[in-house]
């Protein structure tokens, strides 16, 4: 958000987003903001992944996966896996909570 559209704001408000803004700011340069849109792109280009591309990781991965994970949904974390060679371990799903 810009601060030209911090609209029907108190001056408190205001204020505190005006700090926000210069903190997560203070360090950004034109160069981190290039080095972030070239990892963008890169991404944008990345062919998607395949078991057969991990197997050399078979019964060295452990992964641990937090039950309550905002960032990465019950799929996602079930996709991961499906990546993954087996891990050779009894508790092949390590969950954290």
């Amino acid at each position: 958000m810009c601060m030209r559209h911090a609209e029907n704001v108190s001056k408190e408000e205001y204020a505190y987003i005006k700090d926000i803004f210069k903190f997560i700011y203070r360090d950004y340069t034109r160069e981190l903001d290039i080095h972030m849109t070239e990892l963008l792109f890169d991404l944008g280009n990345q062919t998607p992944c395949t078991a057969d591309e991990f197997e050399y990781l078979k019964e060295r991965v452990l992964l641990i996966l937090h039950e309550n994970d905002d960032s990465f949904t019950p799929e996602m974390q079930k996709d991961l896996t499906d990546l993954m060679p087996d891990e050779g371990a009894d508790n092949a799903n390590a969950f954290c909570s």
